[in-house]
């Protein structure tokens, strides 16, 4: 993966221009440092992201099981996310009114996610355990992606995960960010 130097190219590591007749010279050797950085970062953000697929993969393992640290079979975040799925209602735009009519005054929290967002995915297990705790409430997920993408630009959904709480069909909250603590605050709020 090649990454596109900014213009530290021409800025020295002591972030003085280089103005002497070594200037080629020292300019090769910044833009080398620049390099080497660029590649150590992308390198430690692949990393993070591996270590937080990891994460996610052991917390679910351990709601399902109540013990366990080891990954699921396959290992990957598309098999934990299909394994905790289910306990989640997933809407869609064809069900989205049904749902919430038939919620009636029960508190509804809808998760507005999508598949790329990493957040999202480490949300998943905490919702599915809040749902768990709290049975007097409905959690409901909503993927944003392609077919559902209308109805998340008419609900004014700008970022994902986005948490909307409902009661009576009507909205009564709203919320961004994977911050589950908040959550649950606004969920107590409005039970």
């Amino acid at each position: 993966m090649q990454t596109a130097l900014a213009p530290r190219a021409i800025i020295c590591r002591s972030n003085h221009p280089i103005h002497t007749a070594q200037a080629p010279v020292r300019a090769l050797r910044c833009v080398r440092a620049a390099a080497s950085t660029d590649d150590e970062a992308i390198k430690s953000m692949q990393d993070f992201q591996k270590g937080l697929q990891q994460r996610l993969q052991d917390h679910v393992q351990e709601l399902k099981t109540g013990k366990s640290n080891a990954a699921p079979a396959g290992g990957s975040t598309a098999a934990v996310e299909a394994e905790a799925g289910p306990d989640l209602r997933e809407l869609s735009v064809d069900d989205w009114d049904s749902a919430l009519a038939e919620a009636g005054d029960t508190l509804v929290v809808v998760d507005f996610y999508t598949n790329w967002c990493g957040p999202c995915k480490v949300m998943l297990p905490l919702l599915v355990q809040l749902q768990e705790e709290q049975p007097d409430i409905k959690v409901y997920k909503l993927n944003c992606n392609k077919k559902n993408k209308e109805l998340g630009m008419k609900l004014n959904v700008k970022v994902a995960p986005t948490f909307q709480l409902y009661k009576n069909s009507n909205k009564v909250a709203e919320m961004t960010g994977a911050k589950i603590d908040e959550l649950k605050a606004l969920i107590q709020e409005h039970k």
